[in-house]
């Protein structure tokens, strides 16, 4: 039984999409499509019902996956074992953050961890836009919002603190805010996407 055929299953019920599978898995979707017939084929069942818009295992494929998560455990944990040291991670993680955030904090410190676990193969992609973290494979998502797909698993890494500044020739030419009913009748530059402040501390002057 051919491992990749498998790692093809596998991964698209847990994507829910053949092309999403295909993407995490770094192959074309007509190979993933044929990897899945092959290991139909083979099985002389049906694992997967296709639409357009969605996937999901049949009968005989809610049977199966077990079985072959099973396997594909066993064979990691034999890779694991002929290892000399023992340690380090295997496989393909996909990160995705904002792309200052990733820039300036994540790709410095990739470095480090991927020599610390060479026979890992890490993607970061660095975008301000919104993914698709189940659809596109991606493991690893670190954004500066509200988690709005209750398929996801959030943690929470850090605060995100922002000041209220002006300059101070913008200061001596419109006058000090004194108060923030002051700040209505300001000129403020919001970031792209924001809608208003939210502000928990008054400012003192």
């Amino acid at each position: 039984m051919n491992f990749d055929d498998l790692e093809v299953f596998v991964e698209a019920v847990r994507v829910g999409s053949l092309a999403g599978a295909a993407r995490r898995l770094g192959i074309s979707p007509m190979a993933a499509s044929r990897s899945l017939g092959n290991l139909e084929t083979e099985l002389g069942a049906r694992l997967i019902h296709r639409t357009t818009r969605s996937l999901s295992p049949t009968g005989d494929g809610e049977i199966f996956l077990p079985h072959a998560r099973a396997l594909l455990e066993g064979r990691a944990n034999a890779l694991t074992d002929l290892r000399p040291d023992g340690k380090g991670l295997t496989g393909h993680l996909r990160i995705t953050t904002s792309a200052a955030f990733g820039r300036k904090i994540v790709a410095p410190m990739l470095p480090c961890f991927m020599s610390e676990h060479p026979m890992l193969q890490v993607d970061l992609l660095t975008t301000d836009d919104q993914v698709d973290i189940v659809g596109q494979g991606i493991d690893v998502a670190i954004r500066i919002a509200p988690l709005k797909d209750n398929r996801l698993v959030a943690k929470r890494l850090a605060d995100n603190r922002k000041v209220l500044c002006a300059s101070s020739a913008y200061l001596e030419a419109n006058g000090r805010p004194r108060t923030l009913a002051d700040l209505a009748t300001r000129e403020c530059l919001l970031a792209t996407g924001g809608s208003h402040w939210h502000l928990f501390v008054r400012a003192r002057w």
